[in-house]
């Protein structure tokens, strides 16, 4: 995966991984991704903190998500960030 720029979404901004992927050297492309919040060759990664990952099965959002990135050609992966998976309003047994 040499010599591949990383396709940042707009939205990622706001986080500490696009600083700390520059400091790292790697190159970056701030747009806006259609699908997931990074893109590298033919990958996407969905980022989720544990609390946005509570939040996103509360309001019913991840499934979608879910859903678009199985349609997506690019072998697709969920990140989750955060040191406590139970660190939210969903009961472990759901979370998991």
């Amino acid at each position: 995966m040499e010599g591949l720029t990383i396709s940042v979404d707009v939205r990622e901004r706001r986080s500490d991984v696009p600083a700390q992927l520059t400091q790292l050297g790697a190159p970056l492309s701030i747009i806006t991704l259609a699908v997931g919040d990074y893109a590298v060759g033919n990958r996407v990664i969905e980022r989720k903190t544990v609390v946005d990952l509570h939040r996103s099965l509360v309001n019913r959002t991840l499934w979608s998500q879910v859903a678009a990135l199985r349609h997506d050609p690019r072998r697709a992966y969920v990140v989750v960030e955060g040191e406590d998976l139970d660190d939210g309003p969903v009961p472990a047994r759901p979370i998991r």
